[in-house]
C-alpha cells in the first residue's frame, strides 16, 4: 500500500508490469500497448483501457477485413485484366496498391 501511494502522487513517467489491476487502476494515468510492433496510446487507468481496447481491437479487425477484401477483388481485376489491368501502367498501380495493403499494419 505505501509503493501505490507513493507513486500514485509521483510525477515521474515509469513504464510497470504488474498483472494486479487494482494496483494499475490506482497508479495508471495513460497506458500504452504495444502489439505489432506498434505503440498505441491510450488515456486513462486500467478500466479505462480495458474499454477502448475492445473498440480498438474491433477497429483494428474491420479494417483488417477491409483490406484483405479489397486485395482479393485487385487480385481478381489483374487476373482478368478489368479495372485498369489491361494496360502496363494500370497493372503496375495495381500491383503497387496490393503491397501497399499487405504491408499495412491492419
Amino acid at each position: 500500500i505505501w509503493l501505490q501511494g507513493h507513486l500514485a502522487e509521483s510525477k515521474q513517467t515509469l513504464l510497470i508490469v504488474s498483472h494486479d489491476q487494482h494496483f494499475l487502476n490506482a497508479i495508471a494515468t495513460d497506458i500504452i500497448l504495444l502489439e505489432s510492433c506498434e505503440l498505441h496510446y491510450f488515456a486513462g487507468d486500467f478500466d479505462a483501457f480495458k474499454k477502448r481496447h475492445a473498440s480498438f481491437t474491433a477497429e483494428v479487425r474491420k479494417k483488417a477485413e477491409a483490406n484483405c477484401k479489397e486485395t482479393h477483388k485487385l487480385q481478381a481485376s489483374l487476373q482478368k485484366g478489368e479495372g485498369g489491368a489491361g494496360s502496363k501502367a494500370g497493372r503496375k498501380a495495381i500491383k503497387e496498391r496490393i503491397e501497399t495493403l499487405k504491408s499495412s499494419p491492419a
